[in-house]
């Protein structure tokens, strides 16, 4: 099995028409079948069906298609990652993130990855979880550090860093008065929290940490970023759950407090799409767990989503 043959099963999986897919990969239509024939044989499977006026795959073609474009992938990541070290230069990586992860995992994050060998220049966007999603399968970011599940057909995951949650409220508020508040404290309290599309894990969070400690907030105003809700918190629209990496927020109005019990952990991912593999994906995997455990964040390896780097 060779790329030559690969190219030529993706191009008529494709087309679905040997004269179109010989055209689109400039060659003649009698090599690419023989290309086809070959690889049939090497696989000892039929990838297509054929007649003289139609062209199907078969069930293990199409069970196939997908792997041999992961491989094409990879030598077309390879060559441009060439390309570019031969003329001296670094890639540029273009990384989402939530801004929870800016506040703490990705400043480190960076200057682990300009001390190491990745030879990467990191581009830095921060938007939620949701919009990062969004720009990984439009192509306009190649990596994001998100705080949802992210997972799925197209997109692939890690987890990657954890932490628990504080409490931020206003300076003159009356929680600000005690050391460490307990979820009957928040009862009849005004809450501030991220919509729950922006980033659906820290509100699933947020919610059962409210329903398990038995306590009814008077009233949860909703705000689509971390840094809208803590600027909320400053303004005395009221108190937060918030990822303890807030508290590097510093705000003269917001004070952060422990909880008196013991809180959920909110999960970080490291997620990419599967049809485009960032070249030093595992460098970048590597330095992001070293990071995390320097800053006492590791996500436990019982945890973590285990993906195919392919």
């Amino acid at each position: 099995m060779d790329i030559k043959q690969l190219k030529c099963f993706v191009a008529v999986a494709e087309e679905l028409n040997f004269t179109r897919a010989a055209e689109k990969i400039y060659m003649a239509q009698p090599p690419l079948s023989q290309q086809i024939i070959r690889l049939e044989e090497e696989l000892e499977l039929a990838l297509f069906t054929r007649s003289s006026r139609h062209v199907e795959l078969t069930a293990a073609g199409a069970a196939l298609l997908p792997e041999a474009r992961k491989v094409l992938q990879t030598m077309r990541t390879m060559q441009a990652v060439a390309r570019t070290l031969r003329n001296g230069q670094r890639l540029t990586l273009k990384l989402g993130a939530v801004h929870t992860a800016i506040c703490k995992l990705v400043p480190q994050m960076l200057a682990a990855v300009d001390a190491s060998s990745c030879w990467v220049d990191v581009q830095v966007q921060e938007m939620s979880s949701s919009a990062l999603l969004q720009a990984l399968r439009e192509a306009t970011i190649d990596l994001a550090i998100v705080g949802c599940d992210a997972a799925d057909d197209d997109i692939a995951a890690v987890r990657i860093y954890r932490e628990p949650f504080v409490v931020a409220c206003p300076a003159a508020h009356i929680l600000a008065g005690k050391d460490r508040i307990a979820y009957a404290d928040l009862e009849g309290a005004s809450l501030i929290s991220i919509t729950p599309a922006s980033n659906p894990r820290y509100s699933a969070l947020h919610q059962g940490m409210l329903r398990e400690g038995g306590c009814t907030p008077r009233s949860i105003q909703y705000v689509p970023n971390m840094h809208s809700l803590i600027c909320m918190v400053g303004a005395g629209a009221g108190a937060a759950l918030v990822p303890a990496s807030t508290r590097l927020i510093h705000l003269d109005d917001v004070v952060y407090r422990d909880l008196a019990a013991p809180s959920p952990l909110l999960d970080f991912d490291l997620a990419w799409r599967k049809d485009h593999v960032p070249a030093p994906l595992e460098a970048l995997i590597a330095v992001c767990r070293k990071v995390a455990a320097q800053i006492g964040g590791a996500a436990d390896a019982s945890s973590l989503r285990k993906e195919t780097i392919a």
